[in-house]
């Protein structure tokens, strides 16, 4: 599965590494500020193609430290509608599975479905809070993409990019189940890696 679904002819590639660090991406320099964290948009051609993240020390670190290389596999497809359905033939796994015990699911593919609790975004990512709950789910019809019990059902979807969602948006998130994530309540909430976030149509 493509780690980042779009299509759209750039994506946006940032992140954070040692400070006077040059990085690139696909061999473009990308912009590295004083504290190390970098940016920069990188074109992607049509079909599945990577892009490495190249990482290495500056001025007279250079030889003390050997570059670093972060690969992250970009699709471009021609519909996101036809990727939502072929993304949706490979997410097998059920939410209440997944709620039941998110760590023995991590890896597999998922389809998410639910309520936006609350979206916030930096660098040029995107991290939701969804409730999955049948009731918050348009029509308030129970499947595999949501949870049959009472909710709220919540879980946390970080997507490389930028999504124009806010809370009380309908979404549709696709992606690998990650590692549950702890909140400040002490409460662990199932996570996923999503490569498309769709935003349900007619919604606001």
């Amino acid at each position: 599965t493509a780690s980042l679904v779009t299509d759209r002819p750039t994506v946006w590639v940032a992140g954070k590494t040692a400070k006077g660090a040059n990085v690139t991406a696909n061999g473009k320099a990308l912009a590295v500020a004083a504290d190390g964290s970098f940016e920069g948009e990188v074109d992607v051609p049509e079909g599945q193609a990577p892009i490495a993240i190249r990482a290495s020390a500056g001025g007279d670190a250079a030889a003390k430290a050997a570059p670093r290389v972060a690969t992250v596999t970009v699709e471009r497809a021609a519909s996101l509608d036809e990727a939502a359905k072929a993304l949706e033939k490979k997410s097998t796994l059920d939410f209440d599975a997944l709620a039941r015990d998110p760590a023995a699911a991590a890896g597999q593919p998922i389809a998410v479905a639910g309520s936006v609790v609350d979206a916030r975004a930096a660098h040029h990512r995107s991290a939701l809070l969804v409730d999955a709950s049948a009731s918050r789910r348009p029509g308030g019809a129970a499947d595999k993409h949501g949870c049959t019990t009472k909710g709220p059902c919540l879980v946390r979807v970080d997507y490389g990019g930028d999504l124009d969602v806010r809370a009380g948006d309908a979404v549709t998130a696709y992606g690998v189940v990650a590692k549950p994530v702890t909140g400040a309540d002490g409460k662990t909430v199932p996570a996923i890696d999503a490569s498309l976030v769709r935003k349900e149509k007619g919604k606001r």
